[in-house]
């Protein structure tokens, strides 16, 4: 009879054992899969800022793109309207050229003509 309490004894020994332990090791596993819950809305709240970020960048480039767009398109207007007014330019002091020449040979026609007209 003894024997049998002493080992009823040692077996609810364990027994409480098993319990702290696996109450111990419940909360620990509580713990961690709190934690690691955590660690998981963080890192989809994370993702979902990069998403948020990455389309204000890509906003932020598509606006940068059309605005160099716009620049390039006005900068190729200047220069063809610059281009135009070189050539213009260009053809009118040619013009000057050929009526300045005209004038200096009128103007000697002119003196020749006199000299003619006195001499006759």
């Amino acid at each position: 009879a003894e024997k049998e309490r002493q080992r009823l004894m040692d077996e609810m020994d364990r027994t409480k054992v098993d319990r702290v332990l696996a109450k111990f090791m419940l909360r620990k596993q509580r713990d961690k899969y709190l934690e690691t819950m955590e660690l998981h809305r963080e890192t989809k709240d994370q993702i979902a800022e990069n998403f948020r970020e990455l389309a204000r960048a890509s906003q932020r480039y598509d606006d940068l793109d059309k605005e160099l767009r716009t620049a390039r398109r006005r900068a190729a207007v200047k220069e063809e309207h610059y281009g135009k007014q070189e050539e213009d330019a260009a053809k009118l002091a040619q013009e000057n050229r050929l009526l300045l020449e005209r004038a200096t040979q009128m103007g000697a026609l002119i003196e020749q003509l006199r000299a003619d007209l006195l001499k006759a």
